[in-house]
């Protein structure tokens, strides 16, 4: 069982961050991340996708943790909030720009936000169905 919920929740990282880059990519396809004014469209080149890759399988390694067990959603919801830290405060001030990417505008750090829900939830629905 333990193999079952490593393999679960590295592969519900991983698919999260599939989900979570496709969502970005398809924003900045249609031109809703110009809109809120933040320049990103990035293309889904193994370049931009391998190192989410291995890191959201890493942080789907949350999953084995015994936190609210049968609230699946809210599991998802709170586990997202771990990469999202690290994005605010390790690579955004990378960038020179302010903590939590306050210097970029008001939307990027929600944009942030939304796009780790992307995964946590993903992520958070493959685990629960990789466990049945």
């Amino acid at each position: 069982m333990l193999i079952r919920k490593i393999s679960g929740g590295w592969t519900g990282g991983v698919i999260g961050t599939f989900a979570a880059a496709g969502a970005v990519w398809l924003a900045g396809r249609l031109g809703f991340t110009s809109v809120l004014g933040i320049n990103l469209a990035p293309k889904l080149t193994p370049a931009f996708l391998y190192p989410r890759l291995a890191w959201g399988g890493a942080w789907g390694m949350l999953f084995l943790l015994p936190l609210l067990k049968d609230q699946h959603l809210l599991r998802g919801i709170l586990f997202s909030l771990a990469p999202t830290l690290m994005v605010f405060l390790k690579y955004v001030p990378g960038l020179e720009k302010n903590l939590f990417g306050l210097s970029f505008g008001a939307m990027p750090p929600e944009l942030i936000l939304i796009i780790h829900f992307v995964w946590g939830l993903v992520a958070a629905f493959w685990y629960r169905e990789t466990l049945r």
